[in-house]
């Protein structure tokens, strides 16, 4: 713009000297041909100048236009980026919709299982139950048959052989097997005493040398015969044991097994005195009586 400037001030000077003053011929000539000197030296500037700028202008262009490739091509890395984003977002969409899809699976499956669980808690609580039901009415099977399938021996009865008179005075006694199975090694101690109605110690029966070791079966029977000393049974006693201020006892113990291996006793004490005496009978005495 500077150098177009000057340039018409130059064409303006050259047209006003010619018009306005026309001086000597050689020094119109001089100032003519310095005038268009000036005019080509600033013509060349100016159009060195203006090819300057063009060739500025030019590459001005061309860093734009690399510019531009650039920028399309961050922009198409961008879009791929922001593809890339847009399919790793779907993604963990999809994989959240995944998780969320296996949480409720595993909250169905928990679900179930603990209602198996409860299930089988129920189920193992019953068949528990069942089980001790099982076991206790096995238990009361078993306390059953061993109360029934047992042997049970005891005296079946005691009497005086003779009559009811002072003198000699015998008894005898039977023993037998009330129960269902077979009584083995069964043995008796028994002994005949007298003593007063109120008496409740009694001495232990003496081994006579007959007592029995036998193998009694169910319903079978024993019989045991025992003495007073000869002597110690006259008419004051007679009197004594009518007037029932004395008995006459008979009482011991008979020990045996059955078939449940199990050791088994049996204490008795029978009692002969005022009416029983009479009948030559024994009963059984409140005392003394016990099995096991």
């Amino acid at each position: 713009m500077t150098h177009f400037c000057i340039l018409t001030l130059l064409l303006f000077l050259q047209t006003h000297v010619a018009v306005d003053s026309m001086p000597h011929r050689d020094v119109w000539d001089f100032v003519s041909t310095v005038l268009t000197l000036a005019l080509v030296v600033l013509g060349g500037i100016t159009f060195w100048e203006v090819r300057r700028q063009a060739i500025e202008t030019a590459k001005a262009a061309e860093a734009a236009a690399e510019s531009v490739k650039e920028m399309q091509k961050q922009a198409v890395l961008l879009e791929r980026q922001a593809e890339a984003t847009e399919k790793s977002v779907k993604a963990a969409a999809d994989s959240v919709h995944e998780m969320q899809r296996q949480a409720a699976i595993l909250e169905r499956q928990t679900s179930a299982t603990e209602t198996a669980a409860r299930a089988a808690m129920t189920n193992a609580t019953a068949a528990q139950a069942s089980a001790e039901a099982a076991v206790a009415t096995v238990r009361q099977m078993r306390g059953s048959a061993r109360r029934e399938l047992r042997a049970r021996v005891a005296v079946a009865g005691a009497r005086r052989i003779g009559e009811a008179r002072a003198g000699s005075y015998q008894a005898e006694i039977t023993i037998r097997n009330f129960g269902k199975v077979t009584a083995y090694r069964c043995q008796c101690k028994v002994a005949l005493v007298l003593r007063t109605e109120d008496c409740v110690e009694f001495p232990e029966p003496r081994v006579e040398g007959d007592e029995p070791s036998v193998a009694l079966p169910p319903g079978g029977e024993f019989t045991m015969v025992r003495s007073l000393p000869a002597g110690t049974f006259e008419s004051l006693q007679h009197g004594q044991v009518l007037a029932r201020s004395h008995g006459i006892y008979i009482y011991g113990k008979v020990t045996y097994r059955d078939g449940f291996q199990s050791g088994r006793y049996t204490e008795f004490r029978l009692k002969s005195s005022g009416t029983d005496y009479s009948l030559s009978r024994f009963s059984f005495n409140k005392s003394g009586n016990s099995a096991g």
